[in-house]
């Protein structure tokens, strides 16, 4: 991920582990086709390789609608959630993005499930990722907006969809 704001440069690579719960059986719509809610809990470890600190390590709770395709190898998912993070890049005083050791993480996020079998899939995501401490750090929140994608695997320990 690579922050888009003006500040100095802060890029970092993130790796998510996600736990998800199916909280609805697919259903047919009107208008968002058929589909399913899903509930997540996600941890997250990410390693800065340019700008202010080493890591940035916390947990996050995601909202995701699966959108089921024609195509039964096919499904898009979309997703909302936030969560917390601690960092050690809040300690660089020179920079005015991350004032404290803990931030808020919301986000949003759009992805693809490709079947590779009847629970396994190879995903691809895109994600919106904020980062600030919401006005709890006195002077230091300019916050922080990243753009990044996702390369992963899922797998499914009940056959669900296909």
């Amino acid at each position: 991920m690579s922050w888009i704001q003006d500040h100095q440069a802060f890029n970092y690579a993130q790796s998510n582990l996600r736990l998800g719960w199916m909280a609805s059986e697919p259903i047919k719509t009107k208008y968002f086709g058929t589909g399913n809610f899903e509930i997540l809990f996600e941890l997250t470890n990410s390693v800065v390789f340019k700008g202010s600190g080493r890591y940035l390590r916390g947990f996050s709770l995601l909202g995701r609608y699966n959108l089921l395709l024609p195509d039964p190898k096919w499904a898009l998912y979309f997703q909302i959630g936030a969560g917390v993070i601690v960092n050690d890049a809040y300690r660089d005083l020179s920079q005015s993005a991350i004032g404290q050791a803990i931030e808020f993480t919301p986000q949003g996020s759009i992805g693809l499930h490709y079947f590779i079998g009847s629970s396994w899939t190879v995903d691809v995501e895109v994600m919106y990722h904020h980062v600030s401490n919401a006005g709890l750090s006195d002077g230091r929140n300019a916050g922080t907006n990243a753009v990044g994608g996702f390369l992963g695997t899922t797998y499914f320990f009940e056959k669900l969809w296909h």
